[in-house]
């Protein structure tokens, strides 16, 4: 049986464009080698469009991993 994770990853992205920052990326990175090495899985991602954020991404992350 599988069980599911979702989180919510908000980056700031550079004034100008809409490329993130190196730095949200390092930190993107991290999480993502985090939920690895607890036995998480990447199974989906969307984009979340919220015209009031600003200057900031926000994606929804879905993870999955064998229930124990």
């Amino acid at each position: 049986m599988l069980e599911y994770k979702s989180e919510v990853v908000t980056m700031p992205v550079s004034f100008f464009s809409s490329k993130p920052k190196p730095e949200s990326l390092a930190e993107f990175d991290k999480l993502l080698d985090e939920r690895s090495s607890e036995g998480w899985e990447l199974v989906s991602y969307s984009h979340l469009v919220d015209v009031n954020a600003g200057a900031k991404n926000s994606i929804l992350l879905t993870f999955k991993k064998e229930k124990r």
